[in-house]
């Protein structure tokens, strides 16, 4: 592990853990920490069947953990119904963004051709809401889930997280920043690679134990069995 230097004044901290990026933001004296706790394995390629698609499984998901000097870990953090995790997709080894930013109404310019083609990669619900459920151990917590996102085209990809305020979020900065525009994410962090295979030799993997654990919390999440499709 090692950390990676930022300019002076910068309080955004990234940790590098293996294939994953963890990032450490401090914002007003809070520590926030994104870990994905469920890896994706595989998807089924869906081309131009989007509405058919077989989502990533086993289902994304991502631990929140919100921390400060006094109390440690914050289970009442004021600013959590105003955070969101967006997922966005990238290459196989984590370097270049392969799914371009939904377009803003007030954008300027508009998306070019190659952004469009760009967008369609990446299906679902890309943006997810905090749900507290527990976890394996019994322990409440802040979880961020996706279990209905596909990609398009066959191949080897990585997906990252990344944790937004709300009132700090703007659009229009991030179309125009795109990459440059890291210090709108106060948290992000990375999955490990997983595949994207051709639908004929899809085979859905055994349900995980968190997958079961949070069904059977209310949890709305897809549940396939293992099996050809």
């Amino acid at each position: 592990m090692h950390s990676r230097a930022t300019p002076r004044g910068s309080s955004h901290v990234v940790l590098v853990f293996g294939p994953a990026v963890c990032s450490l933001s401090v914002c007003d004296r809070r520590r926030y920490q994104l870990e994905v706790i469920q890896q994706p394995e595989v998807a089924a390629e869906f081309g131009a069947n989007a509405l058919s698609r077989l989502p990533l499984s086993p289902p994304l998901v991502a631990r929140l953990t919100i921390c400060d000097d006094r109390r440690g870990s914050i289970d009442d953090d004021p600013d959590l119904p105003f955070l969101i995790a967006q997922l966005v997709l990238f290459s196989e080894d984590g370097r270049h963004e392969l799914d371009a930013q939904a377009p803003s109404a007030i954008a300027t310019p508009p998306p070019t051709l190659e952004q469009q083609r760009r967008r369609t990669l990446l299906y679902g619900s890309t943006v997810s809401s905090p749900q507290y459920l527990r976890d394996l151990n019994g322990r409440p917590g802040v979880f961020f889930l996706f279990p209905d996102v596909g990609v398009q085209r066959e191949g080897r990809y990585t997906l990252r997280v990344r944790l937004l305020r709300l009132s700090r979020f703007d659009p229009t900065r991030l179309m125009s920043e795109g990459e440059q525009s890291a210090s709108l994410f106060i948290a992000q962090t990375s999955t490990a690679p997983f595949a994207v295979v051709p639908r004929q030799q899809y085979v859905a993997p055994e349900q995980t134990r968190l997958t079961r654990h949070f069904l059977m919390q209310g949890v709305n999440m897809y549940a396939f069995n293992t099996r050809s499709l």
